[in-house]
């Protein structure tokens, strides 16, 4: 029983930190483009995510063309 309860606390604690996400995402990208940010940082040094990246930045095509090439 206790550990079912466990779970489900964890559940929700997962599914409130999903949220929470989002509308951080959501806030972010809106001052982004509103104030011309091209990328938005996590100042936390330990994650060093982006936040935040204008699509223009997203070179994923490019790295899988040049992939594609080396694999022929």
């Amino acid at each position: 029983k206790a550990l079912e309860l466990n779970r489900e606390v964890q559940d929700k604690q997962l599914e409130l930190v999903k949220g929470f996400r989002k509308e951080l995402e959501g806030a972010v990208k809106k001052i982004a483009e509103r104030d011309g940010y091209m990328f938005i940082l996590d100042k936390d040094i330990e994650t060093g995510n982006v936040l935040y990246a204008k699509e223009s930045f997203d070179l994923t095509s490019m790295v899988i063309a040049e992939l594609d090439k080396a694999t022929k």
